[in-house]
């Protein structure tokens, strides 16, 4: 699953401490809210350029900035996706690669996954997911903000990844 070709111009938004942001390039950014996470990446020393922000406000960059923006694992966490959705339409080049991912509500092996983190483990993200997203409903979402499905690959039966493209 290569979703991700260039790897310059990319914002990964909520970008925790992931392997993703990790091993982006110097010109890459990563954006989250939590600043420990963010100190912990710039502990290890990763290239790409780290800012503290919130995505649930306007995103602090110009209009059709990025040709690439990821959005991985958070939108789950977000009450107003629309908002967050429509400012990565804002500031994503026309015939620029939207990610996404999240889980899929309506996977057996997500509702195993979810139960588990809910009931078991108690410091688990479970309890954390606001908005449980579906294949269907999250391409409704992306269709209603002018991204068109490219391709969609599931992480072991549970956790949906869309690379999109938008359109005009």
């Amino acid at each position: 699953m290569n979703f991700l070709k260039n790897k310059d111009n990319v914002i990964d938004i909520g970008c925790g401490a992931s392997k993703v942001i990790q091993n982006m390039a110097e010109k890459s950014i990563g954006l989250d809210i939590a600043f420990n996470k963010l100190s912990f990446l710039k502990n290890k020393g990763i290239k790409p350029v780290l800012i503290y922000s919130d995505c649930n406000k306007n995103l602090p960059f110009k209009d059709e900035y990025f040709d690439t923006v990821i959005l991985s694992n958070v939108i789950e966490h977000l009450s107003d996706s629309s908002k967050v959705i429509s400012e990565i339409n804002r500031v994503l080049k026309k015939g620029g690669v939207f990610i996404i991912s999240t889980p899929d509500y309506s996977t057996l092996m997500w509702n195993l996954i979810g139960y588990i983190y809910e009931h078991l483990i108690p410091f688990a993200y479970g309890s954390a997911h606001i908005t449980k997203y579906t294949f269907k409903s999250l391409k409704c979402l992306l269709s209603a903000h002018n991204f068109r499905i490219l391709d969609n690959k599931y992480i072991c039966g549970a956790e949906i990844i869309i690379k999109s493209v938008k359109e005009n």
